[in-house]
């Protein structure tokens, strides 16, 4: 069509249409033909082949090549009102990165349709990388009404709710009223699991978990640290009750890596030296002193994998415990530097690329302070930074754990 062979693009598309699947079924292929038929000033032809298009699914219609924004500006002055083509037209620019026009071609489509579930989800999507909670909440409950079966709306709309902050109780509601959809996608149970951990409900997300089977996609084993999570929180009850033994249970659950969740064990190291630390200390209530050794051994000889997490924390309780003192204190000295480093570098990301998850990260990074703190005998520096931790992300299931001991 751009050389101007406008008669054999009109063939080319008649002859796809005519083979069927999937160029039948596709709105990009009628819009095309729609558009031929404008260059021949034929109306009753783009009439009828944006019936067609509207008549597909929009499932999946994603146009991407740049020289489809002046197809779109031709249909959309022939056919100003098509809410379908506002969609289409704001996922071509959306994804070429012009997201403005591209929000706005979204929110004129819910307008204009406003019984259109995907638009809206697209909305509360846009609006939500901008860091705007509140607008992009109301899109997804505006798609979560009009289309309550779509598990995915769950569980990105729950990870907005998650950045705003909202109220974990109000959060854990909101997926078990709609539990039956929740079940229906591994991503979407995941975040109902969270929940139930980090609200001390974590006999439910076990027996979930010891149910279900898990998919593991690329990229994925979330599923096993809520698994290790479960099992932690329900031995430090455990432990809090002087069910010692009871607790080494799930401790040593913790360690595991059961089939039906399909992670394997990584060559880095996993939660083993969290699971062990605990373990030690059960024994040492159970006055068993040489098992207590052997496992505060195994927890100081761990492999696991950096970052911001507690891990360093309990290797360094660990050598305490084995009254190798120097050794902790080098390892405390390390945890201290590389906060120093994580905060640096996290004030240069949120200058860099903003603030979408702030809340979480900031938390994460005074949880570690806390650790510290501890470390350092001082309690009261530790308790703060925990409530610190807790004020920025509610939900985050350590920081909470410790500020209650």
């Amino acid at each position: 069509m751009l050389v101007g062979a406008t008669d054999e693009a009109g063939k080319l598309l008649a002859k796809a249409i005519e083979l069927g699947e999937p160029f039948a079924s596709s709105p990009m292929v009628h819009y095309y033909q729609a558009f031929v038929a404008l260059q021949t000033g034929d109306q009753s032809a783009v009439t009828s082949a944006l019936a067609q298009a509207d008549a597909c699914s929009p499932l999946h219609n994603y146009p991407l090549r740049l020289e489809e924004v002046n197809l779109f500006e031709a249909l959309l002055q022939a056919q100003p009102d098509n809410a379908l083509l506002h969609y289409a037209y704001g996922n071509l620019l959306y994804y070429i990165g012009q997201k403005d026009k591209g929000l706005a071609e979204w929110q004129r489509s819910t307008e204009l349709k406003p019984d259109f579930a995907i638009s809206w989800r697209n909305v509360g999507f846009a609006y939500g990388q901008l860091g705007e909670w509140e607008k992009s909440m109301a899109a997804y409950d505006r798609a979560i009404e009009i289309n309550p079966n779509d598990a995915l709306l769950f569980t990105e709309s729950d990870k907005i709710y998650e950045s705003a902050n909202a109220a974990l109780d109000a959060r854990l509601k909101r997926l078990e009223r709609h539990l039956k959809t929740v079940m229906k996608h591994d991503d979407a149970v995941m975040r109902l699991l969270s929940l139930y951990n980090v609200m001390g409900k974590y006999d439910k997300a076990i027996q979930i978990m010891d149910k279900r089977h898990f998919h593991l996609w690329e990229g994925g084993g979330q599923i096993h640290d809520i698994y290790v999570d479960s099992h932690l929180l329900k031995g430090l009850s455990l432990l809090a009750k002087k069910s010692y033994q009871k607790a080494i249970g799930e401790f040593d659950l913790a360690n595991q890596y059961p089939a039906n969740l399909e992670v394997a064990p990584s060559h880095r190291g996993g939660y083993e030296v969290k699971a062990y630390y605990l373990t030690g200390v059960a024994y040492e209530g159970l006055n068993e002193k040489a098992k207590a050794q052997e496992f505060f051994e195994k927890a100081a000889s761990a492999k696991y994998p950096g970052g911001l997490s507690d891990l360093a924390y309990y290797r360094v309780k660990a050598l305490e415990k084995l009254g190798k003192t120097e050794e902790a204190q080098s390892a405390l000295q390390a945890m201290e530097k590389y906060l120093e480093q994580t905060r640096q570098r996290t004030l240069d990301s949120y200058a860099k690329f903003g603030e979408a998850t702030q809340n979480i990260r900031q938390s994460q990074i005074d949880y570690y302070a806390g650790l510290i703190q501890l470390l350092k005998q001082d309690k009261q520096a530790a308790q703060a930074s925990f409530a610190k931790a807790l004020e920025a992300y509610p939900g985050n299931i350590w920081a909470k754990q410790m500020k209650a001991r």
